[in-house]
């Protein structure tokens, strides 16, 4: 299983959890998202479209939009509903 990598680009943190293989991906998006580190919004790098994953980011009160999503190729915005 390959690590994730961090960056931050502007003002938004990226995770590319891309070539991570189930459940690390889903289980690294929400050690972020329950961070000190992780601010209200984080741009997420994937290989494919997260649906089991959505149901904990509601009940953790995040709300996503694709920024991209073909085949191996999904990138999400997440943001707190608290913005």
């Amino acid at each position: 299983m390959n690590d994730p990598r961090y960056w931050q680009e502007g003002d938004r943190d990226h995770i590319d959890v891309s070539m991570m293989e189930p459940p690390g991906p889903f289980v690294t998006i929400l050690r972020w998202l329950e961070s000190p580190e992780c601010g209200t919004e984080v741009v997420v790098h994937l290989s494919r479209d997260p649906i089991y994953l959505f149901p904990d980011l509601t009940e953790r009160n995040w709300r996503w939009t694709y920024l991209k999503n073909t085949l191996g190729d999904v990138v999400l915005h997440l943001e707190t509903c608290d913005n």
